[in-house]
């Protein structure tokens, strides 16, 4: 749409692809928004804010040039219905980034994500899951790539926290230490 403001497109706007590709998005964002709401994960507001901004700016841009094309040449006048779904892709983001404040439930970090999947999954993956991550300790313990401490250590560690727990050396400031020594079940 704005390639052919500038002059690169010639002819009609092209208000019938902005309105489809903006339908798909409302489409995607409604199943989206259904499964966050249902499993909520933490995410950064600072890259939620920039998915919320991607939607917004370029929906106001094809309005403004497709209301300021049709006042131009009144012909055009049929395909600004196209423009109601690139509106709602508009309101659909606006509310969306109003309302992301108000969700209160589900994880708050990266730590409580992997705790909310590792409770989430079935009692048979995750012994499976367990026991693989195990038998790896235990193939790194004997090919002589760590101690016995860290093999300890590694499979005391919870489920999904095991490069918490034994890579602490390394670990960002942001992680909490309150998952140390959790059951790994």
């Amino acid at each position: 749409m704005l390639l052919w403001a500038l002059g690169g497109g010639g002819g009609e706007a092209p208000v019938d692809v902005a309105g489809v590709a903006s339908l798909l998005s409302v489409v995607i964002t409604v199943v989206s928004e259904f499964v966050y709401r249902n499993r909520p994960r933490a995410t950064a507001m600072a890259a939620v804010r920039k998915v919320y901004l991607a939607h917004i700016v370029p929906g106001l841009i094809t309005i403004g040039i497709a209301v300021s094309g049709s006042l131009a040449d009144p012909e055009v006048g049929g395909s600004l219905w196209w423009l109601i779904p690139v509106v709602a892709d508009v309101l659909v983001h606006v509310a969306l980034w109003v309302r992301r404040v108000t969700v209160k439930t589900g994880p708050r970090n990266p730590i409580e994500n992997v705790e909310q999947s590792v409770r989430e999954l079935t009692p048979a993956v995750r012994e499976r899951v367990l026991a693989s991550r195990n038998a790896a300790v235990d193939r790194l313990l004997g090919q002589g790539k760590i101690d016995a401490e860290t093999a300890s250590r590694a499979k005391l560690s919870a489920l999904g926290m095991m490069s918490l727990t034994v890579a602490g050396e390394a670990r960002s400031s942001y992680y909490p230490e309150a998952h140390e020594g959790i059951d790994p079940r």
